[in-house]
């Protein structure tokens, strides 16, 4: 369990903020965790814009969203959210 909560902490640490689209901190992450398991492929699309492949033979596609959506100035996070951001940005274990 502390290895799966050190690595959504390190995800939600890293900036990938969409507009501009900024997700190579986020497949640098992934690719760390995964490419000791499986081989991969990285596709850039644009400056700091990644996909990535994983697999062997028949290859697996890792798409999930590595972008996210800013979290000040939207108008609909709540104090709670962002207060549970703070806490997870100090590294307060909740899980």
């Amino acid at each position: 369990m502390k290895d799966l909560q050190e690595l959504a902490l390190s995800l939600i640490r890293e900036n990938s903020e969409n507009p501009p689209g900024n997700e190579a901190g986020v497949a640098n992450i992934i690719k760390s965790r995964l490419g000791h398991y499986l081989g991969f492929r990285e596709i850039k699309t644009g400056e700091n814009r990644v996909n990535l492949v994983f697999g062997d033979g028949d290859y697996i596609v890792f798409n999930g969203h590595m972008d996210t959506v800013p979290i000040e100035g939207t108008g609909h996070i709540t104090h709670s959210v962002r207060l549970l951001k703070i806490r997870f940005m100090a590294g307060d274990p909740l899980i």
